[in-house]
């Protein structure tokens, strides 16, 4: 689409197969009825994603804007070390989840039932509270090569079983 241009693939019918790439584009928003598997792709603005299954990747992904990522309760798995998330990274739903940037992370609050994992090769910056308030046990691991960050008034809770939590 270019680096200008925007793709905007959020028919909820879409069923894609195979890897999906975006070799460049702009504000890029995807929705797919399934599982959805992403190739190496260069997004310079946005990117918001929503699945009907597990979410993974075949390819680094650069996002020099904000992601957004709503995959019910199906798994994220876009942990490939080469992968560089620049701008704020919301998960809206998800399973369980393995997500890391290369660089610096910046996390807004979520609530998770499952296991998640952020990995970050720079400072890892919580925004926002995280909260667990169903399911059973679940760990939250938080990683990063530098320092992890809480923002002013930020909480880690749960209503419902344990949330082990892990500072790495």
């Amino acid at each position: 689409a270019g680096s200008g241009n925007n793709v905007t693939l959020d028919n909820s019918g879409n069923d894609f197969t195979g890897a999906f790439t975006i070799v460049s584009g702009n504000d890029v928003s995807i929705r797919d009825t399934n599982a959805l598997a992403l190739a190496a792709s260069t997004i310079t603005g946005d990117l918001t994603l929503q699945t009907g299954g597990n979410l993974t990747q075949t390819g680094a992904l650069e996002v020099n804007g904000a992601t957004s990522i709503t995959a019910g309760s199906n798994d994220v798995t876009l942990n490939n070390s080469s992968n560089d998330f620049t701008g704020a990274v919301t998960i809206v739903s998800a399973g369980e989840t393995d997500f890391a940037t290369s660089g610096d992370m910046s996390l807004a609050g979520f609530t998770l039932d499952d296991d998640r994992t952020f990995t970050a090769n720079g400072d890892l910056t919580l925004t926002g509270d995280i909260t667990k308030s169903s399911g059973g046990d679940a760990t939250l691991t938080l990683k990063a090569d530098d320092s992890i960050i809480f923002n002013t008034n930020v909480d880690i809770t749960s209503t419902s079983n344990k949330l082990n939590t892990i500072l790495w």
